[in-house]
């Protein structure tokens, strides 16, 4: 897969000239495809390191801790399709350093780059899902489980008596729970027991709110948050960041998802996206799989 034409693309680490190509060739579709977003979620100590054309962009960095290059927003980069022709993607490999490593590519952009070029499948090694949910009616979508399967998630009747519980939302006044619940329940593999993890997400929801794309929806008992979700809508698209809830309530965690989809839908997005990876509950809700291609060199 080696070209002559290879010095056709060119390597910069100027942020300021990446953010110039990032404007000029990111669709702007998807919410990690915004500059701020993206520049929100870089590693503090990352170091650019755009790859471009005439035609297109790529989009790293390199993560000194991690000993990485990655996309230009870290690993929080989902569902990415690449911003160059794909008749182009062996003279953009070649540029790609060794030690790169990008999550979570979206399947249908490396699905046609594999069928142009079947000898790059080395390349990517693994797959994952992204879990969605295409639907406008949150009860018409229940009605396609199976009887059993509604009937464990059917939380109305039994959770609304045992907890009685309220819905309220308020943008950033309860991160910080969301942090510690998820800290608590997941032990030392959690990401929020890193502070500096914390800063990014807690930055990155500023951000939102500012923007008027930030939803936070938490879940009161007897006067206490007992669990807390957030989301970002944008373009039609309710992304689902992450929740956190007090584990002594049983099934609180599919109330919050629960009441987050009727919450999105009331906003009239068009899909619900879950993000990368199933750790253990999304299945159960019946969303779409949407395969995603890790990309190692």
């Amino acid at each position: 897969m080696v070209s002559k034409t290879a010095d056709t693309i060119k390597v910069s680490k100027s942020l300021a000239l990446g953010k110039k190509l990032w404007k000029k060739y990111s669709p702007e579709k998807k919410l990690w495809e915004l500059w701020d977003v993206a520049l929100l979620l870089q590693e503090k100590d990352a170091q650019p390191y755009f790859i471009y054309s005439s035609n297109g962009f790529l989009p790293l960095s390199y993560e000194p801790h991690e000993k990485r290059y990655t996309f230009f927003g870290s690993t929080f980069v989902e569902n990415f399709s690449f911003w160059f022709p794909l008749e182009e993607f062996p003279l953009f490999l070649e540029k790609i350093p060794p030690g790169t490593m990008l999550y979570d590519l979206n399947g249908d952009t490396i699905e046609k780059v594999l069928m142009m070029y079947p000898e790059a499948k080395k390349y990517f090694p693994e797959q994952d899902f992204r879990y969605v949910l295409l639907t406008t009616d949150f009860h018409q979508h229940l009605q396609g489980f199976s009887k059993k399967h509604r009937k464990n998630l059917l939380y109305e009747k039994a959770l609304q008596v045992d907890l009685k519980y309220q819905i309220s939302f308020s943008p950033l006044d309860h991160l910080e729970k969301l942090f510690d619940f998820n800290a608590q329940r997941f032990g030392s593999e959690s990401d929020y027991q890193d502070p500096v993890f914390r800063e990014r997400v807690s930055n990155l929801a500023k951000y939102l709110h500012q923007k008027k794309m930030l939803v936070t929806l938490n879940i009161e008992i007897n006067g206490t948050v007992e669990g807390v979700i957030f989301s970002a809508v944008y373009k039609n698209v309710c992304y689902v960041m992450n929740s956190g809830y007090n584990l002594a309530h049983k099934n609180l965690g599919k109330v919050l998802v629960a009441e987050m989809i009727k919450k999105a839908l009331s906003l009239g997005v068009k899909e619900i996206d879950f993000l990368v990876g199933d750790t253990g509950w999304k299945q159960l809700w019946n969303l779409e799989k949407k395969t995603c291609y890790t990309f190692k060199k």
